[in-house]
Order: C-alpha cells, then sequence, then structure tokens
C-alpha cells in the first residue's frame, strides 16, 4: 500500500494544478511564490495516479539536479524504494510505469522527438527566449495525447515569447493565464518580501515581485533569493582549492576600490579601498597579499582605465596578477564581452554553492545585475554608469566578486592558460599554508 504524501499547496498553487481544466496554464509569478516546489508535487501526484509521460523543461542541467534533490527526493523518500528511481546521469525519474525526463535549454537538441502527457517548463521567462523550444519542441510534444496538459510558468523577463503565450491565456480556448505576486504565498513572511522590495529598483521590483511584463530592459542576471540563499549558506570549510582574488579599481573619485577573495567556493574577504593614487592602491594589494596565509594563485585586476597602471606595479612587485579587459570580446556563445561572461559564471556557481558573506551592500549590487539582448539574442550587462544612477553607488563590490570568475579556474591546483596568454605552474600548496 503507498501511504499518504505530506504535501501542502497554497490557494494559487491549488488553482493551477487541481481547478484549471485548460491544456496549457500560462503562470506568471513573482519570485518565492513556490511554482517550482509546487509542480514537484504536482509531479509525482500524477505519477502515482498514472499519468506519463512526463517532460520538465528547465534552465540548466545543474538546477535540473538541485531541484531534484530539494523537492522531489523529500517527497520520494516517504514512497516505497522498490516503487521509484532516479536516474541522475540520464536525468530521468521513474515510479511506478510512469516516466518524467528531465530536459535543460542549455541543450535544446535532446527535446525534441517524444510526445508527453503532462508537460512542466520552469523559468519560462528565461528558456523561451528560445523561441525553438516551444514552436520547434514543445507545442509537437501536446499532439500525441488529446489530453495532455502544459505548465508554463516563471518570473516574467521582458515581453519575450513568453508573454505571447500569457497574452494567447486570455482570449484561446483550452488556454488559461494566471499571474500571482509574492506576496501571495503564505508560506513566506511578508517581511522577507518587503525587504527584498527595499533592496530592488521600483522598475526591477515590479517584475520579480509583481510579476509585470514591463519590457527587456527590467532583465536582472542573478535572483534576489538565490544572493540571500548563498549569504545564509554555511561556509565551507575547504583546505584545498585554488585561492582567487579580484581588484575592481575606482574610475572615479567618490567610487571605491574593492578587492574580494575566493578560496574554492566561498567568497570570505571584502575590503575596500578610498584610494586615488594608482601606486598607493597597488601597495596596499601588496602587503594584502604577503600578509595572507594563504596565498592566491590568480589575482585578476580590471585593467580597464587605470587599472593597467595598478596591474603593471603589482607585476613589478611580483605578485600573480593577470590583466582582465573586461570590455574583449566573450568565449561563451550568446554572451557579448568578459565583463557578462564573468558574470555568468558567478551566477552559475552561486546556483551550484557558492557561499557569500552576509553584506547588505554586496546584496544590493548583486540584485541589481540588469541584463539586455541584442537583435542578434547576444546577452550583455548594462553599463556601470547607469546601474549607479539606478541605485545610487557603482556595483564596485559585485565587480569584484564576479572578477574572481574572470577565467575558468580548475577547482585544484594546476596548469591554467589565462586571458593575457601566459601559461604558469603555481606552487601554491594551501594545506602546507594552513599547516604553517
Amino acid at each position: 500500500m503507498i501511504p499518504k504524501l505530506r504535501l501542502k499547496y497554497h490557494s494559487g498553487q491549488n488553482n493551477i494544478f487541481y481547478q484549471s481544466t485548460a491544456r496549457k496554464r500560462i503562470v506568471a509569478k513573482g519570485r518565492r511564490w513556490g511554482f517550482t516546489k509546487g509542480c514537484a508535487q504536482y509531479v509525482i501526484e500524477s505519477m502515482l495516479d498514472g499519468v506519463g509521460p512526463v517532460m520538465w523543461g528547465d534552465t540548466i542541467s545543474a538546477n535540473i539536479i538541485s531541484y531534484v534533490e530539494r523537492y522531489f527526493l523529500p517527497i520520494l523518500t516517504q514512497l516505497p524504494p522498490n516503487i521509484w528511481t532516479w536516474k541522475k546521469q540520464e536525468k530521468k525519474l521513474l515510479i511506478g510505469n510512469q516516466v518524467c525526463d528531465f530536459r535543460s535549454a542549455d541543450q535544446p537538441e535532446n527535446w525534441e522527438g517524444f510526445g508527453y502527457k503532462l508537460i512542466i517548463l520552469n523559468e519560462a521567462g528565461i528558456i523561451l527566449k528560445n523561441q525553438y523550444l516551444w514552436h520547434n519542441a514543445v507545442r509537437p510534444m501536446l499532439m500525441d495525447f488529446p489530453d495532455s496538459v502544459a505548465v508554463i510558468g516563471g518570473t516574467p523577463k521582458g515581453k519575450n515569447l513568453f508573454h505571447e503565450l500569457w497574452t494567447k491565456g486570455h482570449t484561446t480556448e483550452n488556454w488559461q493565464s494566471f499571474q500571482f505576486d509574492s506576496f501571495s504565498n503564505p508560506f513566506i513572511a511578508t517581511t522577507e518580501i518587503h525587504s527584498m522590495e527595499s533592496e530592488l529598483p521600483q522598475s526591477v521590483a515590479r517584475q520579480e515581485i509583481y510579476a509585470e511584463f514591463i519590457g527587456e530592459g527590467a532583465n536582472v542576471l542573478i535572483p534576489y533569493d538565490l544572493i540571500q540563499l548563498a549569504m545564509k549558506r554555511e561556509p565551507i570549510q575547504a583546505v584545498w582549492g585554488n585561492e582567487i582574488w579580484g581588484l575592481d579599481v575606482a574610475r572615479h573619485g567618490d567610487d571605491f576600490s574593492v578587492l574580494a577573495k575566493r578560496h574554492y567556493k566561498h567568497i570570505y574577504g571584502i575590503k575596500s579601498y578610498s584610494l586615488a593614487d594608482t601606486m598607493l592602491l597597488a601597495s596596499a594589494i601588496n602587503q594584502e597579499y604577503h600578509a595572507a596565509i594563504i596565498k592566491p594563485q590568480h589575482i585578476f585586476v580590471e585593467t580597464t582605465g587605470i587599472g593597467w597602471g595598478v596591474y603593471d606595479r603589482l607585476r613589478e612587485l611580483n605578485c600573480p596578477v593577470y590583466a582582465a579587459d573586461v570590455g574583449t570580446k566573450s568565449i561563451m556563445e550568446g554572451v557579448l564581452n568578459k565583463r557578462a561572461e564573468m558574470y555568468v559564471r558567478l551566477n552559475t556557481a552561486l546556483k551550484e554553492g557558492l557561499k557569500l558573506p552576509e553584506s547588505k551592500i554586496l546584496l544590493r549590487q548583486l540584485a541589481n545585475v540588469p541584463i539586455e539582448y541584442n537583435e542578434k539574442a547576444v546577452m550583455k550587462l548594462i553599463a556601470k554608469e547607469k546601474i549607479k544612477e539606478e541605485i545610487g553607488e557603482s556595483p564596485d563590490h559585485a565587480d569584484a566578486v564576479a572578477l574572481t570568475y574572470y577565467e575558468e579556474v580548475p577547482a585544484s591546483n594546476s596548469d591554467v592558460r589565462v586571458h593575457d596568454g601566459e601559461k604558469r605552474q603555481s606552487d601554491y600548496d594551501p594545506l602546507r599554508e594552513c599547516v604553517a
């Protein structure tokens, strides 16, 4: 006998999953509303009731694994172990005779060729920027079964295809659209949401909290709740792994130069300097380097503008500096330059467990990294000057943290080819340094 599952749905979730009879249900929702968790519960209950096959579409493979571990497994462990199997490598969940295939938007070639009775599209505002996924893959999947259902939801990310589908849900038979702000989740304290709202520009809050479709300019790269989660994580006690520093050099008199220190997956130190003289800043960083118990393998120095002077002086002082020219072309497909690239890596690291220090300044700055897309669908970050106009300060702390991801550096000590073309072998031994 299968035990009764201990599940909770709030009224909005219940409306979508169990009261709506529409075959295509489009959900615009604010952050922390509970769409992902609700969908996970609904998928499990549906599969137990004999609904299948099921397909879950999401942003990247790492997110899928995290969602299964966080939302699916705690429920599945309430069931007899002989009736379900999670195949992590294949990203396939089996419950009884039914299967749920998980697909990520970073591998769109894996989406085509199957029909499904139930389809979940998570983070639709992001994944439906690639219209191919809907028109060539998902829409045909719904043709095999006359009673198939698609639940498509996420936080709006401008007026893209997700907005088109949501608009269609107001006028088309067998479609239904929903819009829920973050406050409609009774499981989250309103004080937490108000706190998030106070940290965001009004235009971003309208999108991220109130689920409004207000145009591409309001897109932000890193979700507020992900930043908060990273700040609440326990520190990672690792005596191995690379030590990486990032130095953002101030361009103007009222800005700060900021040094961020990262050991493996832990940003453990952020220090700001109000030094207009580049030689004084270089001297301060040199002192920091020699005072460090664990020496960094790389110090990425932003060399835009006056940063070259700091870089040159630190190199003369034999510090392991590398020029971080954030304006150069990105090696990532669909990303404009190295500045956007390093933030994309930071965003991925946050999803994969990076620990951040608790800092209101860092929270405010990371939550205000707007992105936009050009006519070729290439992503770029809004200029620092515009961010400063919006939030009243330059994102120096956020840039310093992102600079620690300027290049893809292996977790452990090894030869690394970096941006300025040099290849060096570090003599850094974290265990030896810690023991010393």
